[in-house]
């Protein structure tokens, strides 16, 4: 299982943290967010400071790496399509 962040495809770093505090609790966000311009402020890249301050949070997604591999069989004949 690995952990991940992410954010949406026009969003931001600080702004994807911030959506991700504050859907886990309101009260976390202002810490949360002083910690990730800390972190960008010592020179960390903006992706760096959004997995440290989700992970000191507990806030990352966990995604169970076996649903990235290829798995779909060969098609018995080139009419067929596999299910999936």
């Amino acid at each position: 299982m690995s952990a991940i962040i992410k954010r949406k495809l026009r969003q931001t770093w600080r702004e994807a943290v911030a959506a991700r505090l504050a859907q886990a609790s309101p009260a976390t966000l202002a810490q949360g967010l002083e910690g990730f311009d800390a972190a960008v402020a010592a020179g960390e890249g903006e992706a760096e400071a959004a997995f440290v301050t989700l992970s000191a949070h507990g806030l990352l997604w966990h995604v169970d790496g076996a649903g990235f591999a290829p798995s779909s069989p060969e098609p018995q004949d080139r009419h067929s399509v596999p299910s999936v």
